[in-house]
């Protein structure tokens, strides 16, 4: 299974936990940017649509998030689950 705190995005905004109402953030299965983070569930997924023998790979890859503290901080707060 992807560990979603593995990404920096997912545990920069799971740190503000206390501060903001981010939830279950981050979990797979559930809605939302992590929610095909399971292999099993893709695979199911997939089944389902009429796919068969598929093969899931994990892939890690790096990326900006802005440039400077306050353009990475406009982009993390207006982005789910945060952005109102």
């Amino acid at each position: 299974m992807a560990d979603a705190m593995l990404n920096g995005w997912v545990a920069a905004v799971a740190s503000l936990r206390d501060l903001l109402p981010v939830g279950d953030f981050g979990r797979p299965g559930l809605p939302g940017t992590f929610s095909l983070a399971a292999p099993d569930y893709i695979r199911d997924v997939l089944t389902a649509a009429g796919f068969t023998g598929n093969t899931i790979t994990q892939a890690q890859m790096h990326g900006a998030w802005g440039h400077g503290a306050e353009d990475s901080a406009e982009f993390l707060l207006g982005t789910a689950p945060v952005a109102t």
